[in-house]
């Protein structure tokens, strides 16, 4: 693995959701390997957690909000 503190990391991470704020995991971690980076799982997981602002939702009562699958319409009933 690579010798870099986490204070790096997060710069990388922020750097790389700035610039690619849709992409996801994958994405992520290949950024961090063409930079030459290599860190355990939970070091990354532990960055985007600090980095990463989740949306916040606002319902009145439980069971307003539902999150559908995209691919949800594809199954054949």
């Amino acid at each position: 693995f690579s010798a870099i503190c986490n204070a790096d990391l997060d710069v990388l991470v922020k750097n790389f959701k700035i610039h690619k704020p849709d992409s996801g995991l994958c994405c992520l971690v290949g950024f961090l390997r063409s930079h030459s980076v290599r860190v355990p799982q939970h070091r990354r997981c532990y960055s985007e957690r600090k980095v990463i602002q989740r949306r916040k939702y606002a319902v009145p009562q439980s069971n307003h909000l539902w999150h559908l699958d995209g691919h949800h319409k594809l199954i054949l009933w």
